[in-house]
């Protein structure tokens, strides 16, 4: 019995074909990473929003490869081993092995190295009435301090206080560190979105772009509560124009209840005395920080704070944000004798 083979033909009409060219994806393209940063040693899931991803799509980092996780025509989500990576930017490649289409983002992506133990950003925030708010932020290396530390001494007094100047700091003058506003009141070093005059106990919110210039690279900062600023004090004495005895300087002011702390700042003469103590209502300067008795009396300018302090976990390299808010009562003119 003989079997007959038979060749066949497959006929595609113009119209098949023209809808399967159709059917090809377009370019690759990136409209969005996130995030686009993650410390030293971390395993950090990357999400980029565009197009035209497929099975066949790849992403590497650097030149290593990740493991694409999900991945939709539009979104593809891929996990990075960064137990290799090194510190600083890396560029980001996709390849699409159906077409070999390829598209490379130079630096799109940044490896911080990891400072758990430290603290990354030092802010404050001090607001006095009638005046615009003052603030400011400064990049620590290397520190373990906190905010509080920057503008008086721990649980004490001193004369002509200085901040601690352990470690190295990237401090940024005015118009070298921008935070985007909607509005700006005057020109500070650290803005942010809301009006920091008139605030109480609101907490400052904000969607934070730091832009620092002295540094090769930053991420932005999205905090809800980078500050919360608390209700001023409320003296009872001494009020302005009133005459205080040196040997019997007491401060009197209703305490809060909470966990905040207060801030004392007495100029008299070409001294400044500088405190930082327990938000219960009371406080004496003592004597001997004042001018030597043949000076007096004299007339000094007594400013009280209430200080609050917020510690928040920065994300790309998990370090610390230490931020402080203060918001101070002035009472001018004061005779010291």
């Amino acid at each position: 019995m003989s079997l007959l083979l038979l060749s066949a033909c497959i006929f595609i009409s113009n119209q098949e074909l023209e809808a399967k060219y159709d059917q090809l994806p377009d370019g690759l393209r990136v409209q969005s990473l996130y995030p686009d940063y993650a410390a030293v040693g971390s395993r950090p899931e990357v999400t980029l929003r565009g197009g035209d991803f497929d099975e066949t799509t790849r992403v590497l980092l650097g030149d290593v490869e990740t493991t694409v996780v999900s991945f939709g025509t539009v979104q593809l989500t891929a996990r990075f081993d960064g137990t290799t990576a090194l510190a600083g930017p890396q560029d980001l490649q996709i390849y699409r092995d159906f077409d070999h289409a390829e598209l490379l983002l130079p630096g799109a992506f940044t490896f911080f190295e990891n400072r758990q133990d430290q603290v990354g950003l030092v802010g404050w925030i001090a607001r006095h009435p009638d005046l615009p708010t003052e603030a400011r932020l400064l990049f620590p290396l290397d520190w373990t301090g906190t905010a509080a530390e920057q503008l008086a001494p721990a649980q004490d007094c001193e004369l002509d206080y200085q901040a601690p100047a352990e470690g190295t700091y990237q401090s940024f003058g005015e118009g070298s560190l921008l935070l985007d506003s909607p509005e700006a009141s005057s020109p500070l070093l650290l803005t942010g979105t809301g009006d920091f005059r008139g605030q109480s106990s609101a907490a400052v919110l904000g969607d934070y772009d730091l832009v620092a210039t002295s540094l090769p690279s930053f991420p932005k900062l999205q905090q809800e509560a980078l500050f919360s600023v608390p209700e001023s004090v409320h003296m009872l004495a001494p009020q302005a124009g009133a005459s205080v005895e040196a040997v019997d300087f007491w401060l009197q002011w209703v305490p809060s209840g909470g966990t905040d702390e207060v801030l004392v700042r007495l100029e008299i003469g070409d001294q400044v005395v500088t405190c930082r103590t327990e938000d219960n209502g009371q406080f004496l300067i003592r004597p001997e920080l004042l001018p030597a008795e043949d000076l007096l009396p004299m007339e000094a300018r007594l400013e009280v704070g209430r200080l609050r302090e917020r510690r928040v976990l920065l994300p790309w390299d998990e370090s610390t944000a230490s931020t402080a808010a203060v918001s101070w009562a002035v009472a001018e003119s004061l005779q010291v004798r």
